[in-house]
Order: structure tokens, then sequence, then C-alpha cells
């Protein structure tokens, strides 16, 4: 007996719309970044809810050392500009940058085996001021819920709750 399959074919139209981090695979930096649906750290998992890729903008990003370590980010721009900023920085030996200090000082300049994730991202809809707010919001809210801020295995040194301040 032959009956319809409830396998659904994705199109890339569609595929766009499944939840996770992917590379569009057309950049440099594509390939830090892991392609996933989830994210966390000890025994936390956390379930993505937005499709993302390298060119999404107003996002929060996770590096995730291939020690283990992580650090929150923001960024406005395209996630591809950032970790272009975080690679120069290596290659600069910028000592200022978390992510940078970390890779010299505990693995001698090597990140092979480290990526980036998207973890949250911002709409459009919100007025242009209200954006960077909210983007600092939730990077605050993430480095909180991970543990970067205190943790040894985080590189995010502090907490800013000044987005939640009333103004």
């Amino acid at each position: 007996m032959i009956t319809h399959s409830h396998l659904q074919k994705y199109s890339k139209a569609a595929c766009c719309k499944m939840p996770g981090s992917f590379r569009c695979g057309a950049f440099e930096q594509c390939h830090l970044i892991k392609i996933s649906n989830h994210f966390g750290r000890d025994g936390s998992n956390y379930k993505m809810y937005h499709y993302t890729c390298c060119t999404t903008t107003h996002v929060v990003y996770l590096f995730t050392c291939h020690c283990g370590s992580m650090y929150v980010g923001k960024t406005k721009r395209p996630l591809k500009i950032r970790i272009y900023k975080h690679m120069r920085d290596i290659k600069n030996c910028n000592l200022l940058s978390a992510i940078t200090k970390h890779i010299f000082c505990v693995h001698n300049g090597s990140y092979t085996g480290s990526y980036f994730q998207v973890i949250d991202r911002l709409h459009g809809d919100i007025r242009g001021g209200d954006l960077d707010n909210k983007r600092l919001q939730l990077e605050t809210t993430w480095i909180f819920r991970l543990n970067t801020y205190k943790s040894s295995f985080g590189l995010n040194g502090h907490l800013n709750f000044q987005a939640f301040a009333n103004k």
C-alpha cells in the first residue's frame, strides 16, 4: 500500500525560516559560525528561536573557545563584520579585546576549534534609539544566564545594568 509521505521537503526559502545559527558560505568568516539550533554550557541547553546567519543584524552572539570559555557580545551590524573585527584584533594582538586577550594569554594565539553563534536577535520594528537599549538588555541577560561574567570559563568582565535603569 502506498501512502502520502509526511516528510516535508524544504525549499531554500523555507529553510531560511528554520530557527538556528547558519552559514551563508559566501564570506571568509562563515567557517567560524557553528551551525546549530541550540547553545549552552554545564547542562543548560537553550534553544534558538530565530533564523540567523552571518548577514543577520541586531544580534547578541556567543563566542565559544575550544577550551570551553565563552564570551557574549552584541552588534547592530551584520555578524560577519563583528567576527571580522574580532579576527582582526587577534591578528593585530589587540589585548584590549577580551577574546584576543584569552586567545593569546591562554592558547598562544590559536583559536582553531573556536566558533561564533547568534543566540538572540532583535527585529527592526523597534524605534532606532530603543534598539540600542534593547540590544544591551539582551546582551546583559545572556551574560547573566550563561554566567560569562564571573565563572572561570567566562570572558565577559562584568554585568551592565545601565540598560535596565529608568532614564
